[in-house]
């Protein structure tokens, strides 16, 4: 997927899962690898070792930078303990992106790696 078809794709998105899926779906397209982090196992207790605010997305790219990507909806910010974990993340150097439009994520992208 182009920038031009994420954008287009994005503009009927509302909810924080299609966010999620134009977040993907780029990423890939430019060659990252991108793995899901399964938060809803902290809730429902399927995993003991879930951590509180842990990201949505880890993103390799092409190059080998990892950025942890925390997906909002439109206008949606991070919640307290999101805001911990980012903040542990980047006290050990991790780059950090939270994305709740099309537009950030070019943004970023533009700007570090494309």
């Amino acid at each position: 997927m182009n920038i031009k078809e994420a954008r287009r794709m994005f503009a009927s998105r509302t909810s924080e899962k299609d966010v999620e899926r134009a977040v993907v779906s780029l990423l890939r397209w430019h060659g990252w690898l991108v793995v899901k982090i399964p938060n809803d196992a902290l809730y429902l207790r399927r995993v003991a070792h879930a951590v509180v605010g842990a990201t949505d997305l880890v993103a390799v790219s092409p190059r080998g930078t990892v950025v942890w990507i925390e997906v909002k909806r439109p206008g949606g910010k991070p919640r307290r303990t999101q805001r911990a974990f980012h903040e542990a993340l980047r006290e050990r150097f991790q780059r950090v992106w939270v994305i709740d439009n099309i537009d950030t994520l070019i943004k970023n992208l533009e700007d570090k790696f494309l």
